[in-house]
């Protein structure tokens, strides 16, 4: 009988404990049923929440001129110049610019961000600018004048081809390398300086500048590319520092008003054709430490009637020298 009455009990207490545990479930239910799920934030609702926008590299924006900028680094907060309007006549490069709030360093002006810039006569480059990349101003026929600061380092291929109006340039200390084509036909100008931290003039730099009318390079240069100089005709007189050691393949080619050359005792080779063609060129002194002189290195050179050439020479090019020209074997 206690047996039995002790049963009932714990069967009680069970039933109770179940209805607790039913009524709990369907307490949690009805709430999770009446409290929506909050969805994920996108970028407009972080926007609204934090106040300021988000912000990625490659985004790009315009000033009020029009002037297309592109992010290319957000935690340092730099930009780049990528495009401006063709109908630009002057103008000043910012070395800041805000965008959404955030202040940005210009420093590099982008690949082909001004090319065909036809009516763009001045530009003023802030020290903020480190590069000029290729083809920045290509084909600004009317601009007369360009500063290039201090902070510049490289000046890209291609990065004044064909500024006709362009007459003078100074290239700060700065800069280590003048990229190929950087001045190609830049018909009108005059006169450039090189500094002496460049130690690399690279292929047909200077080809076409047909007012060029002297040129030293520096003693830091090493190497003069091919073409470098080619079609200069009105370059009377340049100087080849000791420290070169090779002058590349058309690097003075008709360069007609270039009357004299002396090749210092660092160069080993002369390339093909480096003075073809250089008409008025009456005398050229070899060293003895060149190896080798390239086809048709002077042929053309009409004004040439002599020409010694050191012992150590053992290659010579088909056409080495013009028709006429007496050649001297021996010490220089």
């Amino acid at each position: 009988m206690r047996k039995f009455i002790c049963l009932l009990c714990v069967l009680s207490v069970l039933s109770v404990f179940g209805q607790n545990t039913i009524t709990r479930k369907h307490q949690s239910t009805q709430q999770s049923k009446q409290q929506p799920k909050q969805k994920p934030l996108n970028q407009s609702d972080r926007t609204q929440k934090t106040g300021t926008p988000t912000i990625t590299v490659g985004e790009t924006f315009k000033d009020k001129m029009g002037v297309e900028y592109k992010i290319s680094n957000v935690s340092n907060k730099i930009v780049e110049i990528v495009k401006a309007p063709i109908n630009l006549q002057n103008f000043t490069i910012p070395s800041t610019i805000n965008f959404n709030g955030v202040s940005f360093c210009v420093n590099s002006i982008g690949m082909e961000a001004f090319r065909g810039c036809r009516s763009l006569t001045s530009v003023t480059i802030p020290r903020s600018v480190m590069y000029i990349e290729e083809c920045a101003f290509y084909g600004c026929s009317s601009l007369t004048s360009v500063t290039i600061p201090s902070s510049v380092t490289s000046i890209g291929g291609g990065a004044f081809s064909g500024c006709s109006s362009l007459t003078s340039v100074t290239i700060p200390s700065s800069v280590f390398m003048i990229g190929y084509d950087a001045f190609e036909n830049c018909s009108s100008l005059r006169s450039v300086t090189i500094p002496r931290s460049v130690t690399s003039i690279e292929k047909r730099a200077f080809s076409g500048c047909i007012s060029l009318t002297s040129v030293t390079i520096p003693s830091s240069v090493t190497s003069i590319g091919d073409k470098a100089f080619m079609n200069c005709s009105s370059l009377t007189s340049v100087t080849i520092p000791s420290s070169v050691t090779s002058i590349g393949t058309d690097a003075f080619v008709g360069c007609i008003s270039l009357t004299s050359v002396t090749i210092p005792s660092s160069v080993t080779s002369i390339g093909d054709k480096a003075f073809m063609n250089c008409s008025s060129l009456t005398s050229v002194t070899i060293p003895s430490s060149v190896t080798k002189i390239g086809y048709h290195a002077f042929s053309g050179c009409s004004s040439l009637t002599s020409i010694t050439i050191p012992s150590s020479v053992t290659t010579i090019g088909d056409g080495a020298f013009p028709y006429g020209c007496r050649v001297i074997r021996g010490n220089p």
